[in-house]
């Protein structure tokens, strides 16, 4: 009987061990995915800024070009008067 029960014992103290060394897994891996989840908040920040920031530029070039292309207007009209 006394047999049973050390057996009965040991595994449960090895149930134990192995229940604590998954409970240190999960812990471990929450961790994890919090680190996870900061790194993609601030990768999606990135991301809206960078868009932002394309819009800006895009728009400025825009312009730019709508400006360039006033001034082959008027250059051609130029042109058209010399000649």
């Amino acid at each position: 009987m006394q047999d049973i029960l050390n057996d009965l014992t040991g595994k449960i103290e090895k149930a134990v061990e192995k229940i604590q060394r998954l409970q240190d897994t999960v812990h471990a891996l929450e961790a994890e995915k919090e680190k996870c989840a900061a790194e993609v908040s601030s990768l999606e920040q990135k991301i809206a800024e960078l868009q932002k920031e394309a819009a800006g530029a895009q728009e400025l070039w825009r312009g730019k070009i709508s400006s360039f292309s006033g001034q082959i207007g008027e250059i051609a009209k130029k042109l058209d008067n010399f000649i």
